[in-house]
């Protein structure tokens, strides 16, 4: 059996699965010390940022505990713009800019959702068992309701 590597100076117009490109495993240059060490902030940077982004929900709370509202609402604040600055440096912000609800229609929401996650944890806090019963019974009346509406 004989493999042989296709003539680049030949294009064809149909390429096999076992052809090989011989491009693709020329080497770019030469891999430095720079090169590595920019890999190795890149790769630990990786594992840290995800550490951020699956600790957030409690790193901020306890930042509040810890040290008080000023600092919660200085790491809350500069945590939204920073996805502010990332939403727009990489052009995702054109999809916030069409938004149809007025400031007190998404206050109101913004304020059910703070009563709704007070009352849950109040509710672990309090009646420990029957939260999630509770919450799970009252979570299929209300897609319940809003299926039958046909408005969801």
């Amino acid at each position: 059996m004989n493999l042989r590597l296709p003539d680049s100076s030949k294009p064809s117009k149909r390429r096999r699965l076992w052809e090989v490109d011989p491009s693709t495993y020329v080497p770019v240059g030469k891999f430095g010390s720079r090169e590595r060490t920019f890999e190795l902030f890149r790769a630990f940077g990786k594992y840290v940022l995800w550490g951020l982004i699956l600790t957030y929900p409690f790193t901020l709370p306890l930042i509040g505990l810890l040290f008080g509202g000023l600092a919660f609402w200085g790491a809350f604040g500069g945590s939204v713009f920073i996805m502010a600055v990332l939403l727009r440096r990489f052009g995702l912000s054109k999809n916030f800019e069409g938004r149809e609800i007025s400031l007190v229609k998404s206050l109101i929401g913004l304020g059910g959702g703070f009563l709704c996650a007070l009352g849950f944890f109040l509710g672990l806090v309090f009646i420990q068992g029957w939260v999630f019963p509770v919450t799970l019974g009252l979570l299929g009346l209300f897609f319940f309701v809003a299926l039958r509406k046909d408005r969801f």
